[in-house]
C-alpha cells in the first residue's frame, strides 16, 4: 500500500538505489540483514532493524540470484550470490569464503535448505540450461541434478507427502509442479 501522508512514506525506505531493485534474501530467525541485489552489478546489505547499511560486493558482473542461509552451520548467515556461470559464498563481513566456477550454464535460481537430512545445507542452483543441480557447497561436491523439458521459474523444498523426508519443488514455466525426492 501507500502512505496517507508523503513524508511518512519517505521515512518507510532505507535503501535506495539508482537502479532497479531485482532480488531480495533475509534469513529473519538468525539475521537482521536484507540482502539486496539492484541492476548496479552490486549486492547490497542493509540491517532493517537500523536501516544501516553493511557491506557491498560486486565481481564485475551481472548479478543473477541471491540466497540468505547459514551455510557453514556456525551460527552467522552466509550470502550466496550467483553471477553468470559462478556461485560465491560470502561471509557475514561481506568477504569470499568460497568460490564455484564452471557452473554449466548462467545460474538464475540459488536455493539452500537441507535437502537430504545430513544436517549440512545443499545449494540448489537453477540454470538457463533448465538443469537443476544440488551441490554440497563445503565440499564443492555436486550431489545430483536433473534437466527440465521447459525453464522453470521456482524453487522450495518441504516434505509434502509426510514421510520425514524433504522434496524439492519445483515450479515449471509449462504451468506444472514437479516433486522431486531430495535424495535423487
Amino acid at each position: 500500500g501507500r502512505a496517507i501522508e508523503q513524508e511518512q512514506e519517505v521515512q518507510a525506505f532505507w535503501h535506495s538505489s539508482e537502479y532497479e531493485i531485482r532480488y531480495l534474501s533475509l534469513d529473519p530467525k538468525k539475521s537482521s540483514r536484507v540482502v539486496i541485489d539492484s541492476e548496479a552489478r552490486c549486492v547490497y546489505t542493509l540491517d532493517y532493524t537500523t536501516g544501516a547499511h553493511k557491506w557491498e560486493f560486486a565481481n564485475g558482473g551481472v548479478i543473477s540470484a541471491v540466497f540468505s542461509t547459514d551455510i557453514a552451520k556456525n551460527g552467522d548467515v552466509e550470502t550466496l550470490v550467483a553471477s553468470n556461470n559462478c556461485l560465491y559464498i560470502l561471509d557475514d563481513e561481506g568477504k569470499i569464503m568460497q568460490e564455484m566456477h564452471n557452473i554449466s550454464d548462467h545460474i538464475h535460481m540459488i536455493y539452500g535448505a537441507d535437502i537430504d537430512d545430513d544436517r549440512q545445507i545443499e545449494v540448489l542452483l537453477g540454470t538457463d540450461g533448465k538443469v537443476l543441480s544440488a551441490y554440497k557447497p563445503l565440499e564443492k561436491k555436486k550431489v545430483w541434478e536433473h534437466t527440465f523439458p521447459n525453464h522453470f521459474l521456482a524453487i522450495d523444498v518441504a516434505d509434502v507427502d509426510g514421510d520425514g523426508r524433504n522434496e524439492v519443488l519445483v515450479g515449471s514455466e509449462d504451468k506444472h509442479l514437479y516433486i522431486l525426492d531430495a535424495i535423487t
